[in-house]
């Protein structure tokens, strides 16, 4: 927001009524650039800092990923232990029974 001053042809052809007004003027502008520039710093500041959030929030969503395919791994490797399990415990309960009919023939 520019509001040039008044040029030396200017000055020289106004009243003091007129100079105060230009006055009042720059002095009304200057305020409103100084309160427009200290809402933009303001605002800087709020994206600046979400932008820290957004960094923060990328690197949190990056390890719970990482945690939920470690679970993942976790379950899928628990499934095969079960499936080994359940193999061995058919496998052993098949020499129980052979080893109880051996038992009955002798």
């Amino acid at each position: 927001f520019f509001f040039p001053p008044p040029t030396k042809k200017e000055l020289d052809t106004m009243t003091p009524e007129e100079e105060k007004a230009v006055a009042d003027k720059r002095k009304l502008v200057d305020l409103f650039r100084s309160e427009l520039m200290a809402k933009v710093d303001e605002h800087n500041e709020e994206l600046h800092n979400m932008e820290e959030e957004m960094a923060h929030l990328a690197v949190f969503k990056k390890e719970l990923l990482q945690k939920a395919e470690d679970h993942l791994d976790d379950v899928h490797r628990m499934e095969e232990e079960q499936t080994q399990l359940a193999v061995f415990k058919e496998e052993l309960m098949n020499k129980v029974d052979e080893h109880l009919n051996d038992l009955h023939k002798k």
